[in-house]
């Protein structure tokens, strides 16, 4: 039986490569609104719906990406 090597760090099959590259994208601009939400940026700019959307978001992201 031979491996077959694969070409990403993760390990995951290439399928997943893309769920998997959404998911952490997500976490990365979850993490840029609540910075921006804490420093007060969205409310200054009318944009705190930013974080209800994010929050509704994050279920199906967990559940579909992960």
């Amino acid at each position: 039986m031979l491996i077959q090597p694969t070409n990403n760090l993760s390990g995951a099959a290439p399928d997943q490569t893309e769920a998997i590259m959404g998911f952490y994208a997500f976490y990365a601009v979850a993490i840029v609104i609540l910075i921006l939400h804490f420093t007060g940026w969205l409310r200054r700019n009318n944009l705190e719906w930013l974080v209800l959307a994010l929050a509704a978001g994050t279920f199906p992201a967990v559940i579909f990406l992960k």
